[in-house]
């Protein structure tokens, strides 16, 4: 998770300027502009009947953890119109599937598959490059493909984020960091 000021496309390395279309197409709404964002790209070759992130089911918001309190990965709700949240994207179609449910009080990490029977099949599965808006309690999965295949993973996340964790993320060489609410984790977040 890359730190970036959402609207300012000069915050973002060089390296990283060619995602400014897929940022410029979330449509952030303007009260996170200004804001620290987090871009996630993730670009792989990936094995038949393996997923390229995080397999199961699983939401972004995490219960308490080690490090304290609960975690928000952007937060977001929608009543007359998005706040917050986080966007994905994936260039292979029906590599990620959405369920229209809210889970606030998912198992340790935000894991999910405890739900699999309840939740029954996915309300959406995204095609090739579509963009999806959800929040961050928002259950989903990336799911095993079928056949090996280079797949590009895209997610910004808006600025309700409570942890970062320093070695599963990239620094922005530019100077940008989270801001000083976000506590800053250096150890392993999988150990």
């Amino acid at each position: 998770m890359l730190p970036f000021i959402i609207g300012e496309a000069d915050s973002i390395p060089k390296e990283y300027r060619q995602y400014q279309s897929l940022i410029d197409a979330c449509d952030v709404e303007k009260e996170q502009h200004g804001r620290v964002g987090y871009l996630t790209v993730m670009e792989t070759d990936v094995s038949p009947a393996r997923s390229q992130r995080r397999p199961g089911l699983h939401v972004e918001r995490h219960p308490g953890n080690r490090w304290g309190a609960g975690s928000g990965w952007g937060k977001g709700s929608y009543a007359d119109r998005r706040q917050g949240g986080l966007y994905m994207a994936s260039n292979i179609a029906e590599s990620t599937a959405v369920w229209n449910e809210a889970v606030t009080e998912p198992g340790a990490g935000g894991d999910c598959e405890h739900l699999r029977n309840t939740l029954g099949d996915a309300d959406k599965v995204l095609a090739a490059n579509e963009l999806l808006w959800m929040t961050d309690s928002c259950v989903h999965e990336s799911r095993p493909l079928e056949e090996q295949a280079h797949r590009q993973f895209f997610r910004l996340v808006t600025s309700e984020v409570d942890l970062w964790f320093a070695q599963h993320s990239t620094a922005n060489n530019l100077g940008v960091k989270p801001p000083e609410r976000v506590q800053i984790i250096t150890e392993n977040k999988f150990s």
